[in-house]
């Protein structure tokens, strides 16, 4: 049978170019989901350190920190990751849970847009145990009445569950929750020997995988494969009406790169450029929340950046793919100092909380500093405010007035400051505050961060380490770990000098 080809009338070559980009960036989330589907179920080339067959769970290890690079999105010592990848097309799956004890926890299920589109855990379903049937589109069957039924959008699904991690105190190790996520086919399931599958789960390594990243791709490559991907999974409903304008090139579910018109596929060919570069320049400014603050993309009004949600789902999925939804997790990034300099662990930062105005979470709310890499340097948890059991984390020391203050330095300070201390590299470096279930206040941005501002790294004499310093109390910057020399201390902070 011959091949159904796609003529459509060619546009203009500015409407080419134009709707060729519009194109590149409405599909980049379906791409980049499927190239990280590839590399974690170990499609893609060989050499993987991070690869589990489809439908089977694996896990950031309990006792290690978490690496960037071993799987995509965001990093937070607070919390652990496990994960799979769910292949629908051969029916139901059924996820269950054991319980986590009192542990926060989500399990985010993602449709191949990268839109969440179901996330038991603590927020929604509570830490009790439960039993979930993802059903692909379409599916009809019958359903036990233990099984709450989640129908997924597309037959492949990123199932990221993050689970607090920490010291327990009475509560069950982490590692035996992780054991106790069990993943298996609807079938199986209701077999009264049901027993989760023998084959071992995977464990993430600590040494990153190799990338094939999207950006690397040639316009053809790309939308060879976004081609191909439209034609197995859906459009989502309330995509507007883009896609119907992208159509006017030929891009249609079905449709294939050759049966494109040759101007439409030189317009896309050569898009990648414009499109990564719209997408880049974006980024900087998504999500802004005041004080010098960002947030992930999906945090803000569903206007997106600029007023474009592709554009806003782009850089999502270029940025944080795989981010929770908002009600589960929020992740906030500070990487300018006061100036709109880059921070310098060398200069020495403070960060204060006033008791009304600590970060609204009712599980839980962490700081983490991360080097230029991305990777974690160090990370402290604040209090819970007594909204929470306390005793279930390690919390940052209050000031007489119920304030929390945190010291960003690479030097360690002296007295009772170093129980404020978040160490930092002694160059560049950004902080990452989240918080995990956030209150009302926290989503609607009636509370925002505080702003970071400059403070000594190391200071002599001790006081209440929240009071204001007495008069006469002198500054300077710690020499003995390569602080930098006076002429770049700010000017506030004269090293030998009064304040």
């Amino acid at each position: 049978m011959a091949r159904k080809t796609s003529r459509v009338t060619v546009p203009s070559a500015a409407d080419r170019r134009r709707l060729a980009v519009h194109a590149y960036v409405y599909l980049y989330p379906l791409v980049r989901m499927e190239v990280t589907r590839r590399r974690m179920t170990g499609c893609a080339p060989q050499g993987l350190t991070v690869s589990a067959p489809p439908n089977t769970f694996w896990h950031e290890d309990a006792d290690a920190d978490p690496r960037p690079g071993l799987v995509d999105g965001p990093v937070d010592p607070s919390v652990r990751l496990s994960a799979a990848w769910l292949d629908l097309t051969r029916g139901p799956v059924v996820l269950s849970c054991d319980g986590t004890h009192g542990r926060y926890h989500v399990l985010s299920m993602l449709d191949m847009w990268n839109e969440v589109f179901a996330a038991p855990g603590t927020r929604t379903t509570g830490n009790r145990h439960g039993a979930w049937a993802v059903v692909p589109p379409g599916w009809e069957g019958y359903l036990p009445p233990a099984l709450r039924r989640v129908d997924a959008p597309t037959v492949h699904v990123w199932l990221r569950g993050r689970i607090q991690a920490g010291s327990a105190h009475g509560r069950a190790p982490l590692h035996q929750i992780q054991k106790a996520l069990h993943l298996t086919t609807l079938a199986r399931w209701m077999l009264p020997s049901f027993r989760q599958d023998a084959r071992p789960e995977g464990r993430l390594h600590a040494v990153p995988a190799p990338r094939v990243p999207v950006e690397s791709m040639t316009g053809e490559e790309f939308f060879r494969v976004a081609l191909r991907l439209l034609g197995t999974h859906p459009v989502r409903a309330g995509h507007d009406a883009l896609p119907a304008r992208i159509a006017r090139l030929g891009i249609t579910p079905g449709a294939e790169l050759e049966d494109l018109e040759p101007a439409v596929r030189a317009s896309l060919a050569s898009v990648p450029p414009t499109a990564l570069h719209l997408m880049r320049s974006a980024s900087p400014h998504r999500g802004g929340v005041g004080n010098g603050w960002r947030a992930h993309p999906r945090t803000g009004g569903s206007g997106g950046i600029g007023g474009d949600p592709h554009l806003t789902r782009a850089v999502a999925a270029m940025t944080d793919l795989g981010a929770d939804l908002p009600e589960d997790a929020i992740g906030l990034t500070l990487d300018r100092d006061p100036a709109g300099g880059p921070l310098l662990g060398a200069r020495g930062y403070v960060l204060r909380f006033d008791a009304d105005q600590l970060p609204p979470a009712d599980a839980f709310w962490s700081i983490t500093v991360l080097d230029p890499s991305g990777a974690p340097w160090s990370s402290r948890l604040g209090p819970t405010g007594g909204r929470t059991d306390a005793r279930a984390v390690e919390t940052l020391p209050r000031c007489a007035d119920g304030s929390v203050e945190v010291r960003l330095q690479y030097g360690e300070p002296g007295g009772p400051r170093r129980e404020q201390w978040l160490p930092t590299p002694e160059g560049g470096f950004s902080v990452r505050l989240c918080l995990y279930s956030p209150r009302r206040e926290a989503l609607d941005g009636s509370w925002m961060p505080p702003p970071l501002r400059l403070g000594a790294a190391r200071h002599l004499g001790s006081w209440d380490p929240c009071g204001a310093p007495p008069s006469g109390i002198r500054w300077r910057y710690g020499r003995e770990r390569g602080a930098p020399p006076a002429a770049e201390v700010p000017p506030q902070f004269s090293p030998g000098g009064g304040r």
